[in-house]
Formats: structure tokens, sequence, C-alpha cells
């Protein structure tokens, strides 16, 4: 999971902090959310703790509710590096 001190290195992780830190900016809860995406907290909680991924979808709705972009979310701070996952079963394309 990510927390505010950490530096991200993966998508999920980036994103989740920059949704982070529009909800603490707007002064809004996870919950607030929640109901302002029409699914339940415990949905939320399970993406802003990286045990379920981000959908589009969400990102879209995220982004209108903030008035930016969805890869905005997706984009790191300044001195944050987007590392790929290093995946051990990772097979060549055919």
């Amino acid at each position: 999971s990510t927390t505010l001190l950490a530096r991200p290195t993966s998508a999920g992780d980036i994103t989740t902090l920059n949704i982070k830190l529009l909800l603490t900016r707007a002064g809004w809860t996870g919950s607030d959310l929640a109901r302002a995406l029409r699914i339940n907290q415990t949905q939320i909680s399970n993406r802003m703790t990286g045990k379920t991924e981000w959908k589009i979808s969400d990102l879209e709705s995220i982004a209108t509710l903030f008035n930016t972009t969805p890869w905005a979310l997706m984009t790191p701070a300044p001195g944050d590096e987007w590392r790929p996952r290093q995946d051990s079963n990772l097979q060549p394309r055919d």
C-alpha cells in the first residue's frame, strides 16, 4: 500500500497517491468519493490499498469530479519514478 511519505513506483501506487492528494485538498473522504462514484466504501478501500486495480471508468469519473484528466491522475510527481512491475512469469510474445 502507498503512504503519503513513500515514493510510489507502480502505476497503481502513483494513481492512488494522486487521488489521495486530490481528496485531501478538496476535504473529501473515501466515503465521499464512493458516494460520488456510486460504489460502496469497500470497493474504494480496496482500490486505495491496492487490493483492487483502478478501473478506467473510475479514473474518468474522478477526473471529471476534480476537473482534471485521467492521465494526470496517473502521472508521477516530480521526483517520483515509475518502474515496471517485475513479473516473474513474463513470457515472450509470439
